[in-house]
């Protein structure tokens, strides 16, 4: 066989793999990238959020320890509407949450994107701040955007933070159908 046939044959798919195995190498990489900085986003956007909506509900207190009410309705995650959508939207404008609804009964916090719970997890004080358990997404479709630990980070940051901001942490809290409550003292001093 002619070498000019075995350069063919061999060289051309040859050159083609080394290609393809380039550029997956670059391209794949960077995908990851892309979809880990939004996943932050969303996380980082929705801890915000959280963190307003637990500020809004804390008022003075009369007595120590006292108790922080937030009805479910109040509890919110979204800082965007979008008349019956459901969903998050990251770029260079910022990120847009949207169309959640937030249900707290007696087993934990839930997030529903229509009848479908997307987020759900159980508060709980440990260490005197509030702390996230059995964080989950209910599908593929919703990790994409926010996983389930970006979901438990965002709730336990917007609730502490909103706490540390007011001077007090958790010493427990109780939650019932259509609210949580929080109960909190002045926070320790640093030493």
């Amino acid at each position: 066989m002619p070498r000019w046939a075995w350069v063919t044959v061999i060289g051309v798919p040859l050159f083609i793999v080394s290609c393809f195995s380039i550029g997956y190498l670059a391209v794949v990489p960077a995908i990851r990238n892309f979809v880990a900085n939004g996943q932050s986003d969303v996380s980082d956007q929705m801890m915000e959020t959280v963190a307003r909506s637990v500020a809004a509900n804390i008022t003075s207190p009369v007595y120590w320890p006292h108790r922080i009410v937030i009805p479910e309705q109040k509890f919110n995650v979204n800082n965007a509407t979008a008349g019956g959508e459901v969903g998050f939207e990251t770029g260079t404008n910022g990120t847009l949450i949207y169309g959640f609804v937030t249900e707290i009964d007696r087993q934990g916090i839930s997030l529903f994107a229509g009848d479908t719970v997307a987020y759900s997890g159980t508060p709980v004080v440990q260490n005197g701040l509030v702390e996230l358990t059995n964080a989950q997404a209910s599908s593929s479709i919703f990790k994409f955007f926010l996983t389930s630990e970006g979901f438990e980070q965002a709730i336990e940051d917007g609730i502490n933070r909103a706490l540390a901001e007011r001077g007090i942490e958790p010493i427990s809290l109780t939650l019932g159908d259509g609210v949580l409550t929080i109960v909190v003292e002045p926070a320790a001093s640093p030493t």
